[in-house]
């Protein structure tokens, strides 16, 4: 667990230090990029529990931004692929329950999550990103850790530009997610 949260501590280090500000600039002046920065959107999705005493799965929803940090991207390719680096936080609330032995039990999880997203954009409207998001759980009820936790989530997901609403869909080690938001 240390070397997860080592692990992630690095790359955001990396990320926020190899862009500065004026690399930044530099990479939104010559690129033209797309982009969802200011994104914010809300999602309904769906969760594993496995600190439940059987496998189990969890409904609930949040709500997450994202801030573009490196509009220009890793990539400098002249050709369909565009790329961008964002930085993305957010909050979700899962509940849950499941009956062993005729007994109903059930938890609640509170977790906020941070974490860096690299967009990959095939055209102007559709992207697709890998994403790595140190998660705070809290969790309560019949759990065999109840408590507070860190974990780490990596997640694929894409974005879809329909005019001002942009569809968003993911799935990760922790959720699968699927939701709408409108960039500010």
């Amino acid at each position: 667990m240390t070397r997860s949260i080592s692990s992630f501590v690095a790359l955001a280090a990396v990320t926020l230090f190899a862009f500065t500000p004026a690399r930044a600039e530099e990479a939104a002046s010559s690129s033209t990029s797309p982009s969802i920065d200011g994104l914010l959107a809300v999602h309904a999705g769906l969760t594993w529990v496995i600190e439940a005493p059987v496998p189990a799965t969890g409904v609930g929803g949040g709500v997450t931004y994202q801030k573009t940090i490196a509009p220009g991207g890793f990539l400098r390719t002249r050709g369909i692929l565009k790329d961008d680096i964002g930085i993305e936080g957010g909050v979700e609330y899962y509940g849950t329950s499941w009956t062993v032995f005729g007994i109903t039990q059930s938890a609640n999880v509170l977790q906020f999550m941070l974490g860096g997203a690299w967009n990959l954009w095939l055209s102007d409207r559709f992207a697709f990103y890998p994403k790595v998001s140190l998660v705070y759980r809290k969790a309560s009820g019949d759990l065999i850790n109840p408590g507070n936790s860190f974990d780490v989530d990596g997640a694929a997901g894409f974005i879809y530009k329909a005019g001002a609403i942009h569809l968003k869909g993911e799935a990760g080690l922790m959720a699968v997610r699927l939701g709408v938001g409108m960039a500010f």
